[in-house]
């Protein structure tokens, strides 16, 4: 490992456990008490992080991408899940964490493997053709409105759901079998799409 990669992982560990350290006390506080109570504090933290430069400019990027999915998404953000993901990737390995650490995990390392993945709204996602021609390259297509409930407050799947795979489908399958996802895998013959259905944990 390169040093640069070692001092990242450092500055993202000390970054994300502060963050959970201050959830905790919070909690035990009273002072979250409720999920709308719970993403204004981690907002407060983030930007008070952020005004004070309290962490290195390695993870920079890190809590400004926290702090755009909060004000974006509000309470259907999840960050104190997003946080305690980036601390698991930080600090070790991700193959025992729940599904919804899994499944943003593998999206993680397909972005880095140079795969786009759209999310799209169900209306978009209704219309996206059978027959529709993708340019080349590697994509994931994702109803937004149905994986924001697909996930219960403990990363298991409470709802089953489906990714339309374009490009390398074998690469991306061998990332969900590797990360012990729950998925069945189905090449339609009548368009180049290939489907990932997530299935409820039995």
């Amino acid at each position: 490992m390169s040093q640069l990669r070692h001092n990242y992982q450092d500055e993202l560990e000390t970054f994300t456990w502060s963050a959970l350290v201050a959830v905790g006390i919070a909690i035990h506080d009273c002072k979250i008490y409720s999920k709308m109570s719970e993403h204004l504090f981690i907002m407060n933290w983030l930007a008070t992080a952020k005004k004070r430069k309290i962490f290195s400019k390695i993870v920079a990027n890190e809590l400004q991408w926290l702090i755009d999915e909060g004000k974006k998404k509000s309470i259907n953000a999840q960050l104190k899940f997003k946080i305690e993901y980036l601390y698991a990737t930080a600090s070790g390995d991700v193959t025992m964490q729940n599904y919804y650490f899994k499944f943003t995990h593998v999206i993680e390392m397909l972005r880095d493997n140079g795969w786009e993945n759209f999310l799209l709204t169900p209306g978009k996602w209704r219309d996206l053709s059978e027959s529709i021609k993708v340019r080349k390259g590697n994509f994931i297509f994702m109803d937004d409105a149905r994986l924001q409930e697909c996930f219960g407050i403990q990363g298991q799947i409470l709802k089953p759901f489906c990714l339309r795979v374009y490009g390398d489908v074998e690469f991306a399958k061998s990332l969900f079998i590797k990360n012990n996802l729950p998925v069945e895998f189905v090449k339609h013959a009548s368009n180049e799409f290939s489907y990932f259905y997530f299935l409820l944990d039995e």
